[in-house]
C-alpha cells in the first residue's frame, strides 16, 4: 500500500543522508518525492515511489566513492553530468577575455597601420559568455531495489569554455 512504500522510501532516504551529511565537501539537496499507483489490467493495484537527492561536490573521486556506497543501500543512480567548477569556470573565461581583447586591439592596430590610418581608440565593446555554468556534479539518485554495485567508473575529460568579444575602432587620417 501507499503507507508501506512513503515508509520505505523514507527510511532509506534517512539511511541514505546520514551517509551523505559524514561526507567531507559534499552538498546535498533533495529533489522531487513521489508515490503513485499503478492499475494494470485485471491485477491488483501496485504502488511506486521514489525521492531524488542531487549531490554537488569538487572532489569527484570521493563523490563517485559516497555513490557506490548509496547504491549498496539500494539507491539506483540516475544521472552523473560532471562538469568544471564555478571559480575554475570564470578564471579561464577571464584568461580567455584578456586574450580576446589583446586579440582585437592588436588587429585593429595591424589594420590601422596597413590602412595608413591613425587608431583613435575603441567606439564599442561587447565581451559576453558563450556557455551558462552547468551545476558543477550532479548525481540523481532514486530509491529502487537494487543488488550491491561497485561505485560508477568515471575518468576526467575536457571541458569548453568560450567566451565572444567585438569591437567597433574609431580610425583617423594621420
Amino acid at each position: 500500500d501507499a503507507g508501506k512504500v512513503q515508509a520505505a522510501i523514507n527510511q532509506r532516504m534517512g539511511a541514505a543522508m546520514s551517509h551523505i551529511k559524514q561526507a567531507a565537501g559534499v552538498t546535498v539537496e533533495t529533489g522531487g518525492y513521489s508515490v503513485y499507483r499503478e492499475t494494470p489490467d485485471k491485477q491488483p493495484p501496485r504502488w511506486h515511489g521514489s525521492q531524488t537527492v542531487n549531490l554537488a561536490s569538487k572532489d569527484f573521486a570521493a563523490l563517485l566513492g559516497l555513490i557506490g556506497t548509496l547504491q549498496q543501500q539500494g539507491l539506483v543512480i540516475q544521472l552523473l553530468a560532471p562538469d568544471i567548477s564555478r571559480e575554475a569556470r570564470q578564471s579561464v573565461e577571464d584568461a580567455l577575455t584578456e586574450e580576446a581583447l589583446t586579440r582585437l586591439k592588436q588587429r585593429a592596430d595591424r589594420i590601422a597601420m596597413t590602412a595608413g590610418i591613425k587608431l583613435q581608440g575603441i567606439r564599442t565593446l561587447t565581451v559576453g559568455n558563450v556557455n551558462a555554468p552547468p551545476p558543477i556534479i550532479r548525481p540523481v539518485l532514486r530509491m529502487a531495489a537494487a543488488d550491491a554495485a561497485a561505485p560508477p567508473v568515471a575518468e576526467p575529460g575536457n571541458a569548453t569554455v568560450s567566451i565572444t568579444a567585438s569591437a567597433e575602432f574609431a580610425l583617423a587620417r594621420p
